[in-house]
């Protein structure tokens, strides 16, 4: 009912404009389809020359990419990392926002399924932070708006230390995103052995409300932002005590069960090491 509610009350009760949030993720597979298949998406709208630009700029080769990059949609709205941005892709295409936009980016993932595919894998990689070298992207929690010139804060010795914990963490073998679906992946396998039937239900339910919040950005995912992996982590850090007490201390369930999720954790994330560090 939430959701219907807000399709109806929100164009017609609260006036809300239709700012076509879809609109991104249309431009960001669109970019991505036209780099993994080599055919322009856009039907030669940014000109003939789009397909390279978007591989690489041919003016900026030390920037190692063009329009497209894995790592989020930004370059098509603006230059985030001041290695080249294609700002009138987005800008340029706001007239054909909605209908028009969405058949072009339907047509094109019907046209190239393996093209799509295979950007939104190299995408939901490179958000897990999984194999993939030199993509870290470190928690700093005092990053703050430009725009703040009121509202500040000054930092504390005990601000200090949480930042720099937050910092080491998310760059340890522990902090890529990819951890913490890993865990609640884990831990839907031991929460099977709860005894008690309420507490395994609604522990089974958490750890697969943030395992599926996580797979969904596999179709919608667009960002490379540590954040958008909180609720995964929140489900994962709530489970483990819930999973410690109720499976791993319980001598009369099998070892299997009790060990088994954690030994899973331990080898894929030894393994992804081994991976990152030597292979790629």
């Amino acid at each position: 009912l939430f959701i219907p509610g807000h399709m109806f009350a929100d164009p017609y009760l609260f006036r809300v404009p239709d700012i076509k949030p879809i609109s991104p993720l249309q431009v960001f597979d669109l970019g991505g389809i036209t780099y993994f298949s080599g055919r322009d998406q856009y039907k030669g709208f940014f000109g003939p020359d789009f397909v390279e630009k978007n591989r690489t700029f041919k003016d900026r080769p030390e920037s190692g990419r063009g329009c497209y990059t894995p790592r989020h949609w930004d370059t098509y709205g603006w230059d985030p990392d001041l290695k080249g941005g294609c700002g009138e892709v987005y800008e340029n295409l706001k007239p054909k926002f909605g209908k028009e936009l969405t058949q072009i980016w339907v047509d094109a993932i019907l046209s190239e399924p393996r093209a799509y595919l295979t950007h939104r894998a190299a995408h939901l990689n490179r958000f897990l932070q999984f194999l993939c070298k030199g993509c870290e992207e470190p928690v700093k929690t005092g990053w703050q708006s430009n725009n703040q010139k009121e509202v500040t804060f000054t930092p504390n010795p005990v601000y200090d230390a949480i930042e720099w914990f937050s910092v080491n963490w998310s760059l340890s073998p522990f902090g890529p995103p990819y951890v913490y679906l890993l865990v609640c992946i884990a831990f839907l396998w031991a929460s099977t052995g709860i005894r008690e039937r309420v507490t395994r239900h609604v522990t089974f339910a958490l750890v697969s409300s943030g395992t599926l919040y996580t797979l969904a950005l596999f179709v919608i995912g667009i960002a490379h932002e540590y954040r958008y992996i909180y609720w995964t982590m929140l489900c994962a850090l709530i489970a483990a005590p819930v999973i410690v007490s109720r499976v791993v201390m319980r001598s009369d369930l099998p070892a299997l069960l009790r060990f088994g999720p954690f030994a899973l954790i331990a080898a894929v994330i030894a393994l992804r090491e081994i991976a990152v560090r030597f292979w790629l």
